[in-house]
């Protein structure tokens, strides 16, 4: 698996992205981090059993300073999404309130 991306950028939004799962997710939960392909990019997921994201909240997590219940200052997963941007990728999300989250970034593979 090859992607052509600035290592530090990466390593930023990968540490977003766990650093929120492990904060959603209470003492004897878990964090699951998965890398694979498809025929065009390179995907890393996040995924936890924590606390979720409520379904009105889903639509805004992305925006600047954006706080949903669980705090923080609301600008790690814009500059996250901005980032994955930048190396012509996305970041999507799925959750279930009560019962965790997973963060997909796909970075086009080269």
């Amino acid at each position: 698996m090859k992607v052509n991306a600035d290592p530090d950028r990466l390593s930023q939004i990968l540490i977003n992205l766990l650093s929120n799962a492990l904060k959603a997710t209470e003492s004897g939960g878990k964090v699951r981090l998965k890398a694979c392909r498809n025929p065009t990019d390179v995907l890393l997921e996040v995924a936890d059993n924590g606390c979720g994201i409520r379904h009105e909240d889903l639509p805004f997590i992305f925006e600047r300073f954006y706080k949903a219940s669980g705090g923080g200052v609301g600008i790690g997963l814009t500059i996250a999404r901005e980032l994955a941007q930048a190396h012509g990728g996305k970041i999507e999300v799925k959750s279930e309130y009560g019962k965790g989250s997973v963060f997909t970034l796909s970075i086009p593979s080269s």
